[in-house]
């Protein structure tokens, strides 16, 4: 296929809009815009108090531990423990170590994005045997995936339900060991606007939940403060590219901007990350939805992540943010951003998702590209399972509980779902579902 053709095919399936915007991507990083751009120093300087916001309701250890019951618990430990010394699960399967730190002098990310720079090969080499893989694969997410943090939402709920220490210092050694390793914009884990976005939604989160140990410090805290902020202030840069990719990338990233705004909103750019990540957030979910609830990408786990996003959003509270209440009194509630075609097409997608979901085992066929993305761990069972999302993205956008009571409920539990009432099930012209025995 010549040149002409390949760019015909791609226009005509993707669009003028989506590869337009791919092209000025590439435009950047041809000519340097971004790497001068994202060279600077973000704006990480606070006024008092410069300490995250709490965004989170969490469910009391007695809620918890009732959901998890004993059999639940010593799972959790169990998961949890392997996480202090050191192994996490890639991709829900086997154990692998939490490399954080590659040992590069890291370059500029766009060094990584343009070729100028190249991952040794013995960083891929000592993956790949952990996974029985060919020595010659080079998957990137191999080395993303640890660092997105998926795992400390394993270390809070432990810490939740058990009280321990070691689980709070064991995020903590990580998150100075990535800091340290991995200046703002240097080396592969600032490459992508996604992976920036999870990670930074990861920071947040566990702020809060290690918040009153001891082990959380002044100067920790204000750290993963300033970080949060390098994050944010790169999603913006490059949001772009997410743009033309007009799949999960751009939720991600509108999701990450909207967190930050809620989380750090005495930062100078607080109201455009909330304005962004509002904007592209309904855009994504009014125009990535079909008319009968598939997602845009044609994968079952795609569909899942896109879920867990809109769950993840739609948690977010603004009640201990009185100055930002002051300058967006009409963003308080949560989901009260959500447009009604946006709620309406999440109404679909958690149909769509409950409809392909075994109740017995939690299975979905496996539908489409599966790369084991699950960016919210929160709650037990196998990767596979998708009983935890389809659970609580029915009690938050259909007003309902499609499964019988079951560990699947954590999930719900931590995201504090605030149903839509039943009487909005009639104007969205949707059927009570069938699968509760």
């Amino acid at each position: 296929m010549t040149s002409l053709n390949r760019l015909f095919k791609i226009t005509t399936q993707l669009g003028l809009t989506q590869v337009g915007f791919f092209a000025l991507y590439k435009l950047g990083l041809k000519t340097g815009y971004y790497k001068r751009t994202t060279a600077r120093r973000p704006k990480t300087d606070l006024r008092p108090p410069s300490s995250v916001r709490f965004l989170f309701d969490f469910p009391s250890k007695e809620e918890l531990l009732a959901v998890l019951g004993d059999d639940g618990l010593k799972k959790l430990l169990a998961e949890a423990d392997h996480i202090v010394d050191g192994k996490f699960r890639i991709f829900g399967g086997e154990l692998l170590d939490i490399e954080l730190d590659l040992g590069l002098v890291p370059r500029h990310w766009t060094d990584y994005e343009t070729g100028r720079a190249k991952i040794p090969a013995t960083e891929y080499r000592s993956l790949n045997t952990a996974l029985n893989l060919p020595l010659d694969t080079c998957d990137l997410k191999l080395i993303w995936e640890p660092a997105r943090f998926g795992w400390v939402f394993t270390l809070g709920r432990a810490f939740l339900a058990s009280d321990d220490p070691k689980y709070v210092e064991a995020f903590w050694h990580y998150f100075e060991t990535f800091d340290r390793a991995n200046p703002v914009n240097m080396g592969l884990h600032w490459m992508n606007g996604q992976e920036v976005a999870l990670r930074m939604m990861a920071y947040v989160w566990a702020a809060q939940i290690f918040a009153n140990s001891t082990e959380t410090t002044g100067k920790r805290e204000n750290r993963i403060t300033g970080s949060i902020a390098e994050h944010a202030t790169r999603i913006t840069q490059t949001l772009i590219y997410a743009r033309s990719q007009n799949n999960n990338h751009l939720i991600s990233e509108a999701a990450g901007l909207y967190t930050a705004s809620l989380a750090l909103p005495d930062h100078p750019d607080a109201d455009k990350w909330r304005k962004l990540g509002i904007k592209w957030l309904n855009w994504s979910f009014e125009n990535q939805i079909d008319e009968k609830g598939e997602y845009i990408q044609h994968s079952v786990n795609y569909h899942r992540l896109m879920l867990q996003l809109a769950l993840y959003t739609n948690s977010l509270t603004t009640k201990s943010t009185k100055g930002h209440k002051e300058k967006a009194k009409d963003f308080l509630r949560a989901s009260s951003w959500l447009t009604p075609k946006a709620r309406q097409n999440l109404a679909l997608s958690t149909r769509w998702l409950a409809d392909l979901t075994d109740p017995i085992s939690g299975n979905t066929p496996n539908l489409g590209s599966n790369d084991g993305a699950y960016i919210f761990p929160l709650a037990n069972g196998d990767f596979r399972d998708a009983r935890p999302v389809v659970q609580a993205a029915s009690q938050a956008f259909l007003n309902e509980a499609p499964f019988l009571a079951g560990e699947w409920d954590e999930m719900g539990l931590w995201f504090k779902i605030l149903t839509f009432q039943r009487s909005n099930l009639s104007t969205l012209n949707l059927q009570p579902s069938t699968l509760n025995p």
